[in-house]
C-alpha cells in the first residue's frame, strides 16, 4: 500500500497555514482538538487563533484495530461550556468523515451555536457527513493513501 509521510515540520508549516485561512473567516470560542491526532495541529493552530484548545477522546477502533460502527467515548466536555458557543473541531486527516459526522450530531446537541472544521489532510473520497451551515477548512487535499504523522 502506498503511504504518505509527513515530518514535524510539514505538521507545524500546514497548521500555520491552516490556523491562518480559518482566522480570515472563522473566530470560534473554543478549539476542539480530537484526542489522538487533532492534539498537536490543535495546539499549533491555538497560537494563530489564540484561542483555548478543549479536547474529546473518541475511538471507533476495539483494542485489536478493527473499526466498530459506533464510536467509544473515551473523554468527552460538559456540555455547559460549549452551550451557545462556536466551536471549531480540529483533526489530523477527514478519512471517511465517521468521526467529524458524529462530533456535529453530538455538538449540535449540546446547542453550540456555530460549528468550524478544520482538519491538516482532507482524502478526496466520499464523506458521512452533511456540513449545512458549517464552515470547512483543509490544510491540503491528498489522494486515498494510507497517511503516516511523525507522531505515530
Amino acid at each position: 500500500m502506498d503511504k504518505l509521510y509527513f515530518s514535524y515540520q510539514d505538521i507545524h508549516d500546514l497548521c500555520i497555514k491552516l490556523g491562518n485561512s480559518i482566522s480570515n473567516k472563522f473566530e470560534p470560542d473554543y478549539i476542539l482538538a480530537i484526542s489522538g491526532g487533532g492534539l498537536i495541529p490543535g495546539r499549533i493552530i491555538r497560537k494563530v487563533l489564540k484561542k483555548p484548545v478543549i479536547s474529546v477522546n473518541i475511538s471507533y477502533y476495539d483494542s485489536d484495530d478493527n473499526i466498530q460502527s459506533e464510536p467509544q467515548i473515551i473523554q468527552w466536555i460538559d456540555s455547559k461550556i460549549i452551550e451557545n458557543k462556536k466551536i471549531l473541531i480540529i483533526d489530523e486527516i477527514d478519512d471517511t468523515g465517521k468521526t467529524i459526522s458524529y462530533l456535529i450530531n453530538k455538538l449540535q446537541e449540546s446547542n453550540v451555536s456555530e460549528l468550524g472544521i478544520g482538519v491538516l489532510h482532507n482524502k478526496l473520497k466520499p464523506k458521512e457527513y452533511n456540513l449545512n451551515n458549517i464552515k470547512y477548512f483543509c490544510g491540503s487535499e491528498i489522494p486515498d493513501k494510507w497517511v503516516v504523522y511523525p507522531w505515530e
